[in-house]
């Protein structure tokens, strides 16, 4: 299947026949070719992309801890603020990606868009926050909104990139002790949605259900 082709089946064929050949796993994510798929997908969303956006989740923990992408984080995260038009935007952009040889999926739900852009083996996801009262919702996430309130402009991997200025209350908000490296996902549970905690138990219910009707057999 062509680039477009990939870009547009669906999400069960995407998983099952296709998403392991060009969305790769590495004991360390790190390197010179990861570097070169940032920087490149960065040029391109700059000139096809009207919204701003900003480094978010693990690639600003990285960023802040280590001055590099974590070496075990198998994406990269940017965000921006959803939007009536972002649709139209997210369209550009994927038409312009896929131009340039990557797989762009989008992914859309209430109050929730997504972009996944893939190519090297790497993965880079664009995601919304949307304002809800005091916090922004960005799907199972959740942040105060003041720490979203002013940005700066930093280098990184040779490129500019925007990041929040109070980057240490986003972070202490979602991960909670951010400054000791731990391997596994570690969301604090006030940075988490109650949606996110539903679809944990609905997936060990399937899994229980799936179990049952083996021993059944």
């Amino acid at each position: 299947m062509q680039n477009k082709e990939l870009s547009f089946c669906s999400k069960k064929i995407w998983q099952q026949k296709y998403q392991h050949k060009f969305y790769l796993k590495f004991e360390n994510y790190n390197s010179n070719l990861r570097d070169k798929f940032f920087i490149e997908t960065i040029k391109l969303i700059n000139n096809n992309f009207n919204k701003f956006y900003f480094l978010s989740f693990g690639s600003l923990l990285g960023f802040i801890r280590e001055g590099d992408f974590i070496k075990w984080d198998d994406n990269i995260d940017l965000s921006f603020f959803l939007e009536k038009n972002t649709y139209k935007d997210l369209k550009i952009l994927q038409t312009a990606l896929i131009k340039n040889n990557y797989i762009a999926r989008i992914f859309e739900k209430k109050n929730y868009s997504k972009i996944s852009i893939y190519k090297y083996g790497y993965k880079l996801d664009l995601t919304s926050m949307t304002k809800i009262n005091n916090f922004y919702i960005s799907n199972l996430n959740k942040f105060p909104s003041n720490c979203l309130t002013n940005f700066k402009t930093v280098p990184f991997k040779n490129i500019e990139v925007k990041i929040p200025t109070e980057y240490n209350i986003y972070l202490n908000y979602i991960y909670g002790n951010w400054k000791l490296p731990v391997k596994q996902n570690y969301y604090t549970i006030r940075g988490t949605r109650i949606e996110h905690y539903r679809y944990i138990i609905s997936n060990i219910l399937y899994k229980i259900k799936q179990v049952l009707k083996l021993i059944k057999k």
